[in-house]
């Protein structure tokens, strides 16, 4: 029976998905002692108390992906995460990011090399992650990913795992790699090349240089080129009306301030097609379908380049130095902008866009009253947004060995630019002059002159993240046990992150229509941690893993120290069977973006306080609201505790199955809740909540006014816990002529994802709240490989599987009768060709049968016909590539 030790790279990680693959570790004899991530102590072998993926080049090359992101989005534990293969209706689609756990971007730490670097310095999420787009792709060897706490080894960020991209080392040769996909409806098309060459060998010639290039370009996919997402209306394919309320022809009210408590009764225009008509209650609005100016895919184009450089300085010191940038540029592109009469005002609390009562536009005229629209001028196209991103590392350090002790030091700085260049926006002031006045008439099409006088002309707006640190560690054997070596390691890290974030001078001075008001964010977080770690072996079989680190960081005027301990078990009673455990503490300090952002959204929102009474598609979920999203300086950082609890059995050789149980609490969690959740946990609290005044119903009866506004403040929500279970089964055999065969199967089943949200003022905490199988929150993801590799051909077949979910996005709503999103399965296949000495060649297809991505209702994106945070909505995408190693 083949040696635990000899498989446990493999077989040790639960939850690896999508990317099948098998590993042979070294036998310890002859192995180095090697980096692991998840701790700072080498080892001879990379099997450990911890669950540790490692995917190699062979397994990304194999599962057709071009990105890191691609990478990781076949992770099943990777959920909540955005890309660019995300419905492009924010800027979160011109960046990439991965959620473990289902906690956020921000909970999972990005490293390059076992090092940090700089995050997205411009992000409407609010987030603190790094853009997985501006990661080399050609200079990677591995990718290893820690699904456990680590902020006891890494510090804040790593609440629920850690993400190292791993590049090449002592790499020697020249290799070029071009690759070209597109969807089978012809759009979509995508290129791509690399090309990666090193030289010299540290043994023999005492230095090592590796320079890789990448570059990709991106086709866009418009919305209205699938039929799931060609209109925004929904019910034909059992979803619902997602048009808005505001658009041309518009709708109009009768607003008199003499009465201001009268009811606003909106009647769309005479010009408004009878199928686009829809009735609320007494009023009727012009619906508007925002889709065919909208993509699903965003146009990208980016490059980057990679080199590091090593030379042998004596027998046992080593200087390593690395440098690396990107540039990334990614088209956004929306709508025009809505003008929600009633939802824009003025500091005093009165109507901002009105038209006077003597206006000739006005149809009220003569009566004393004032005309109040929802309004979509249409005249300059959509909102157009230009993303252009930098970004840049340079590092440099000494590495080595003096007794049995190894050491490392390095300096370090990275950095991330991006400039977002809008147009299509309106100056507020401007427009509202004009319409008041009856310079420009809502009811019609107006010239080309009045549209361009009131346009705000291209706007910039700028961010800036840097990261600059000093980091050392030394680690070795501090003595010899009975069951072996007593391992330590101590180390220190002083980091300064700054972020700046400027937005152009008219959205600073809230003079934008459809734009919020926003001064940008501006700060610095200066943090200094020291760590240390032991391994202990308690018996031969029995491996103790002890690690504490203390951090003090110092943002916004404050001073805070955490300590973060973590325990570690390894025990392997026998050589085909492993069993682990850990516990860590966690935490995570706020991001600027959380302290100080501010941005404005528009979503589907129903009024628990209305609907049950009007029963009107207003108050019900069948209209958008002005949504604000608002960073909260007075955020405390999050803590949390994790457990893991797992173990590996080969019960024959080339079979093995693994099982691990994840447990994560979080206290004090940083979230914004969504709109539609802070109308029902807040439904009359005017602090997230800007209604217009109560009505009286024809019968008498008083119910508050209709929701004119959501303040979508970021909280210390109270308490989030997860928990479930990782399974992975593994088995390979060979078939002979018909050459070698290999399965692997993984899943995670979330058990619970359960929310307590803290009311600010008083501090009290509601009930937990289960958020399984809900919207975004699906409770089993599953990815099944295939492999048959026979001669020189390559087959490889993955299923991937995400479970059915209720759909709505409030959990006290879910009972029985809630609708269900059907679950989704895609096949991905790839053929490739090696028959040609140092060449590749390779046809594949994700979603090969082309499956259609089931509708929804509820969620941010449930106007373009699918869950774009859960799954690709491309449809069916054929590539081929090819790769040549000159030497």
């Amino acid at each position: 029976m083949m040696k635990l030790k000899r498989v446990a790279l493999a077989v040790a990680a639960i939850g690896y998905a999508g990317l099948g693959f098998s590993v042979q570790a070294a036998e310890v004899a002859k192995a180095e002692r090697i980096d692991v991530t998840g701790t700072s102590i080498k080892r001879v072998s990379k099997e450990g108390a911890l669950p540790v993926v490692t995917v190699k080049r062979e397994e990304i090359e194999r599962s057709g992906a071009q990105t890191v992101a691609d990478v990781l989005q076949s992770l099943t534990a990777n959920a909540g995460s955005f890309g660019d293969q995300t419905v492009a209706i924010s800027d979160s689609a011109s960046f990439s990011s991965v959620s473990l756990r289902g906690l956020g971007p921000s909970s999972t730490l990005v490293l390059l090399n076992g090092r940090r670097v700089a995050v997205a310095s411009f992000d409407s999420s609010g987030g603190n992650f790094v853009d997985l787009n501006t990661l080399p792709v050609g200079a990677i060897e591995r990718v290893e990913v820690l699904k456990d706490g680590a902020s006891a080894i890494y510090g804040s960020d790593a609440i629920a795992g850690v993400v190292n991209i791993i590049t090449k080392r002592n790499y020697k040769g020249l290799e070029a790699k071009a690759g070209y996909r597109q969807s089978d409806r012809g759009d979509g098309e995508e290129f791509s090349t690399t090309l990666s060459g090193g030289l010299g060998d540290l043994a023999a010639d005492g230095y090592n240089l590796l320079v890789s290039f990448d570059f990709l370009t991106r086709e866009a996919i418009r919305q209205v080129d699938r039929p799931w997402s060609r209109f925004a209306d929904q019910r034909p394919r059992n979803g619902r009306d997602g048009r808005s309320g505001t658009g041309f022809p518009i709708s109009y009210a009768k607003y008199d301030p003499r009465t201001p408590n009268a009811p606003l009764v909106f009647q769309s225009a005479a010009n408004c097609p009878p199928e686009n008509v829809r009735r609320s209650g007494n009023s009727s609005f012009c619906a508007f379908d925002f889709n065919p100016y909208q993509d699903l895919q965003p146009e990208s184009e980016r490059y980057s380049t990679f080199a590091s450089f090593n030379k042998t300085l004596s027998e046992n010191a080593r200087l390593f130095i690395e440098g690396s940038f990107s540039n990334s540029k990614t088209t956004t592109r929306l709508a025009p902008g809505p003008l929600v009469g009633d939802q824009e005002f003025n500091q005093d609390g009165s109507f901002r866009y009105l038209i006077n009562p003597d206006a000739p536009t006005n149809p009220f005229r003569g009566s004393g009253a004032y005309t109040l629209v929802r309004y979509r001028p249409l005249e300059a196209g959509g909102r157009i947004m230009d993303y252009d991103t930098d970004t840049y590392r340079l590092l440099g350090g000494v590495k080595g060995t003096f007794s049995n002790w190894d050491y490392e030091v390095a300096a370090g700085y990275s950095a991330s630019e991006t400039e977002q260049i809008q147009n299509g926006y309106y100056n507020a002031s401007k427009f509202r002059e004009a319409l008041a006045t009856g310079r420009i008439d809502p009811f019609k099409t107006n010239s080309p002159e009045v549209i361009n006088s009131l346009l705000v002309g291209p706007m910039h707006s700028k961010g800036k993240s840097t990261s600059k640190y000093i980091d050392g560690k030394l680690s070795g054997e501090l003595t010899e046990l009975p069951a072996g070596p007593l391992g330590m390691a101590v180390g220190f890290e002083i980091r300064r992150d700054e972020i700046k974030n400027v937005p152009d001078i008219n959205v600073q001075a809230g003079n934008v229509f459809s734009t919020a008001q926003d001064s940008g964010a501006n700060g610095r977080q200066d943090v200094d941690s020291i760590f240390t770690e032991l391994n202990v072996p308690l018996l031969k079989q029995l491996e103790l893993q002890l690690a504490l680190r203390g951090d003090r960081y110092k943002y916004a005027g404050r001073s805070i120290s955490n300590t973060s301990p973590k325990v570690a078990l390894r025990f392997q009673p026998s050589s085909n069977l492993l069993l682990r455990a850990s516990y860590n503490e966690a935490f995570h300090a706020p991001s600027l973006f959380q302290l100080y952002k501010k941005s404005e959204s528009f979503e589907f929102i129903t009024d628990p306080l209305r609907c049950p009474v009007t029963q009107v598609d207003q108050d019900c979920g069948g209209f958008q609201f002005k949504t604000q999203v608002i960073g909260n300086a007075e955020l405390e950082p999050e803590t949390a505790k994790s457990y893991n609890l797992g173990l590996v059995f080969e019960p024959v050789r080339n079979v093995s199955f693994g099982i691990d149980y994840f447990r994560i609490d979080k206290k004090k969690s940083i979230e914004n809740l969504t709109g539609e959740v802070v109308v029902d946990k807040f439904p009359n609290d005017p602090r997230f909540v800007r209604r217009l005044p109560d009505e009286v119903l024809p019968n008498g009866t008083r119910i508050p006014g209709p929701i004119a506004e959501v303040y979508d403040k970021y909280l210390n929500l109270g308490v989030t816990k997860t928990d479930g279970f990782d399974i992975d089964l593994k088995f390979s055999t060979d078939l002979g002529s018909v050459g070698k065969f290999s399965f692997a199967n993984a899943m995670t089943y979330v058990r619970s994802h359960k929310k307590s949200v803290v009311d600010p003022a008083t501090k009290v905490a509601d009930p937990l709240q289960e958020y399984v199988d809900i919207i975004d929150y699906p409770r089993i993801r599953n990815a099944t490989t295939f492999n048959l590799d026979s001669g020189s051909w390559e087959n490889t077949l993955n299923i991937n599987f995400v479970d059915s979910y209720s759909d709505d996005e409030v959990p006290s709503r879910v009972t029985a009768q809630t609708r269900r999103v059907s679950s989704f399965t895609t096949v991905d296949w790839q053929l490739a060709y090696k028959g040609i000495k140092g060449a590749r060649l390779v046809f594949g297809a994700k979603n090969l049968f082309d499956r259609e991505p089931p509708s929804i209702q509820s969620g941010s994106t449930a106007s373009s016909g699918y869950n774009g945070n859960l799954i690709d909505g491309r449809g069916r995408m054929l590539y081929i590539s090819g790769s040549y190693t000159f030497f």
